[in-house]
């Protein structure tokens, strides 16, 4: 959406994961975790490649990747026609149950609820947020004020939009007194890796994660800048979880599946 072509990429995972949970693949791919790796490998050296090519993408070409971008995400090839083969994830979120009448979550997109605007172009509530959202709130408070024993609490804010006031540019290491316009703090990562060998690093990233996508940690990860030293200190943990932790049981279940947790879909 800002003219760069990266994020496309990085997102069409999490999109596909997104499809196939609500049921808007057709047929369903069995193996998720073989699907997983079927659409990374089509993103990174089928997908990739064609936004790279822009207005030089032979015709054939563009119409095998709209074909297999149809099929992946549950989206027509028309609408990714008429995107120009990019398409970011707000719009998705509108698109993809669009006919239905309902939005998917953005924090974790196993949640659904009724659009408030159906012929809109982006969601303007995340249904997860209200979902779960005010008892993880409650239960912060709670601990806030009986365990910490914080009397002034004040007007608390939860989401008070600061991040529309922050400066997105960095300085990164390798580029002394020139900051860039969109930060990429994996190399400040990478630079702590090879200064401190005995580092050790946990990434954990959801499938169904669409504020920080999964896909980003192949791109983006530290491994760009140090190789194989990244490698043999990285940690990895990638499944069905998403931005946020959910209340587990002693054995580590969910509690709860996203749809059974949202069993009643607010309305605005």
């Amino acid at each position: 959406g800002m003219g760069v072509d990266l994020p496309h990429t990085m997102y069409l995972p999490t999109f596909a994961a997104t499809a196939r949970y609500h049921g808007a693949l057709d047929p369903t791919p069995p193996d998720f975790e073989a699907f997983m790796a079927e659409v990374k490998d089509f993103a990174l050296n089928e997908y990739a490649p064609a936004l790279l090519m822009g207005e030089q993408l032979p015709d054939a070409e563009r119409q095998a990747v709209l074909r297999k971008l149809s099929q992946y995400t549950g989206l027509s090839e028309e609408y990714w026609d008429r995107a120009n083969l990019r398409i970011n994830e707000a719009r998705f979120t509108k698109e993809l149950m669009r006919e239905t009448g309902t939005t998917v979550g953005r924090v974790d997109s196993r949640f659904a609820g009724n659009m408030i605007n159906q012929i809109g172009e982006s969601a303007v509530w995340d249904p997860m947020l209200t979902a779960i959202g005010p008892g993880y709130l409650a239960a912060f408070m709670d601990y806030y004020q009986s365990d910490l024993e914080v009397e002034d609490i004040g007007n608390y804010t939860v989401f008070g939009n600061i991040f529309l006031k922050w400066d997105w540019s960095h300085k990164q290491p390798d580029l002394p007194g020139f900051k860039l316009p969109f930060p990429n703090t994996a190399v400040d990562l990478a630079y702590a890796m090879r200064q401190n060998p005995s580092m050790r690093v946990l990434v954990q990233q959801g499938y169904y994660d669409r504020h920080t996508a999964s896909c980003d940690r192949i791109l983006h990860g530290p491994s760009r800048d140090t190789g194989r030293t990244a490698r043999q200190h990285r940690i990895c943990d990638l499944r069905g979880r998403t931005h946020d932790v959910y209340p587990r049981t002693v054995d580590g279940e969910v509690q709860g599946r996203p749809r059974e947790l949202h069993s009643r879909r607010p309305v605005s």
